[in-house]
């Protein structure tokens, strides 16, 4: 990886599904805080020292957002990425999906792909790369060009 090109999403995706009910109430329990805190330090660590690359951008597992989120990230220096579109490649499903999730891109967007599924060996990273080898060349011929995130939210 490039340097400044460094991302990740917390270390056990769990952890936000684990806190849903929590994060909706007006009030933090200083045990749950501290324990996303090192979740959230535990995948900045992995990232930073299996590609070398201190990462910069959090993008919350699933998208889900908290109160005490932004103040965390802000604290180490993070910025948080949503995105426009998921690809849902995490699921298995067909072409028709697809079909329908690459007309609705528009110029300016910010695609969500995953580096594989978690819910079949065999499908590990295969789905997304045999998805990707058609979509990338389809949406070049409409006119669209590739970017990094970070590239893409720098100015100028």
């Amino acid at each position: 990886a490039d340097a400044g090109r460094g991302a990740h999403h917390a270390w056990k995706l769990e952890l936000e599904t684990e806190l849903g009910d929590f994060a909706k109430a007006e009030w933090a329990e200083a045990t749950r805080v501290k324990a996303y805190a090192q979740e959230l330090d535990r995948g900045f660590s992995a990232v930073a020292s299996g590609c070398d690359v201190a990462p910069h951008l959090f993008r919350p597992p699933y998208g889900t957002r908290n109160f005490f989120l932004p103040g965390l990230l802000e604290r180490r220096g993070w910025q948080m990425v949503h995105w426009s579109h998921s690809a849902g490649d995490w699921r298995q499903h067909g072409a028709r999906r697809l079909d329908a999730w690459i007309h609705r891109v528009r110029g300016g967007d910010i695609l969500l792909w995953h580096d594989g599924t978690r819910h079949s060996e065999v499908h590990r990273r295969t789905v997304t790369a045999n998805a990707l080898s058609l979509v990338i060349p389809y949406l070049r011929s409409k006119g669209f060009a590739f970017v990094t995130v970070d590239r893409f939210l720098t100015p100028g």
